[in-house]
């Protein structure tokens, strides 16, 4: 649909974007307590703990990304038109 078009430029926009200044989505951390590290004792959450790099890698692979660079694939960028924010 046309929303979930403008949805995805705008994702890969964003990351263009914060590559540009130096941020990289790969390089992102979280909190420990965030990830289940330690798990929690009780509760519907109890022993989850959250592989924070098996879920990025795959994040990037479904939004067609490198999921070892973490950058948007040329042919992402063709499909979207967006050759013109790339340097």
């Amino acid at each position: 649909s046309m929303n979930r078009a403008k949805l995805r430029i705008a994702d890969v926009l964003r990351l263009l974007f914060n590559k540009k200044a130096g941020i990289s989505f790969k390089k992102h951390s979280f909190p420990e307590r965030v990830l289940g590290n330690p798990a929690l004792k009780k509760g519907p959450n109890k022993g989850v703990t959250i592989d924070l790099n098996t879920m990025v890698d795959e994040y990037l692979k479904e939004i067609d990304f490198d999921p070892e660079t973490g950058e948007p694939l040329l042919k992402t960028i063709k499909d979207l038109n967006l050759e013109r924010y790339i340097s």
